[in-house]
Order: structure tokens, then sequence, then C-alpha cells
């Protein structure tokens, strides 16, 4: 299964200022895991290399679009969601909040392998996106009472907000939460 060629072409590629002897080192499992030789790059270096400046990039990226989530947000205010969701005991729901992260994280350690990276993270994020609609939806007609150009008043906002708080962060934590680390270290 392991195409030795392939691994040298891509290692050569991707890491130009790894020598060859240092490749092989890597690839054969020869290399030392705490200290192969390398030295450090420089920053002018990295970004002067396609790769580099490519796999810097895309972390970038990465870890922008996991702040832009809103799971800060989410985190900070989660008590007042519930409350106004009409929950007898918000930080009740806070616990509650962890275990589904801890939930999540476990089950994603189990799975990661089994499932693949990719689709962890697609589906944790489609999980994301369904979930943000549905805080939206239920905060905004819980304090208006009204949606666009509709009245939407009623006692199912609180139970849509307390499962879509829930679902955000069964989304989050599998996908980029816990996955796009992984992510960010294999483009290194």
């Amino acid at each position: 299964k392991r195409d030795i060629q392939e691994t040298l072409t891509s290692l050569a590629k991707y890491r130009k200022f790894l020598s060859e002897e240092e490749v092989e080192n890597v690839v054969y499992g020869e290399a030392d895991v705490n200290h192969t030789g390398n030295r450090v790059l420089l920053l002018r270096e990295i970004l002067s290399d396609s790769g580099h400046r490519l796999a810097l990039i895309i972390g970038l990226i990465l870890h922008s679009s996991r702040e832009l989530t809103g799971i800060n947000i989410v985190y900070n205010y989660t008590p007042e969601i519930f409350e106004a969701a009409n929950v007898s005991d918000p930080e009740l729901g806070t616990v509650g909040i962890g275990l589904v992260a801890l939930f999540s994280a476990g089950l994603t350690a189990l799975l990661a392998d089994r499932m693949g990276r990719r689709f962890i993270m697609i589906s944790g994020l489609t999980v994301l996106v369904i979930a943000q609609i549905g805080i939206g939806v239920s905060q905004t007609c819980n304090s208006t009472g009204k949606l666009l150009l509709w009245s939407c008043e009623g006692e199912w906002t609180g139970p849509v907000a307390l499962v879509s708080v829930f679902a955000f962060i069964a989304g989050f934590v599998p996908s980029v939460g816990t996955v796009l680390w992984l992510y960010v270290n294999e483009i290194t």
C-alpha cells in the first residue's frame, strides 16, 4: 500500500528545504523523532516557497473560519439563550453543553479514522450551519415576535433554541473544534 517513490516525490515537492538524505530518513523511518536535524525555516523562506506559502494560507483560512463560526458567542451567551428559552436553570444547560462537547470529542476520536476526516468535517459543518439558522430564527422570533414579514410567536422558540445550541456544539466540536487541528498539522 505504501508507495515509497510517491512519498519521496511529495516530500521533495513540499519540503523543499530537506536534503535527499533527510527525506529518505523520514520515509524509511530512520529519522530521529525528536530531532531530525532540520533547521527552522525563516519567514522569508516560508513565503518564498510556494508549497509552504500555500500551507500557511490554508492554515490561516481554516483557523479564521473556526473563529467566524460564532463559537465564542454561543459559549459566552448560552445562559442568556437558555433563559430566553424559559429554561428553569440556565446553568444546568451550560453543564449539558459541556457534556455534549465531551461526548462529541470522544466519538470523534473513535470514528475519525474509520469515517474519514473529510466526512466528519463536512457533516459537522452542515450540522453547525443548520444549528446557527435555528438559533437565529428562534432568538429573532423570541425577541421581536416577527421573522421578516411573518408573525412567529409561540412556545416553539424555546425548544428550537435549546436543540439548536446543543446541535451547534455537536457540530462544532468534531469538525472545526477537533479535525481542523489534524488538517493543519498534516498540511505543514
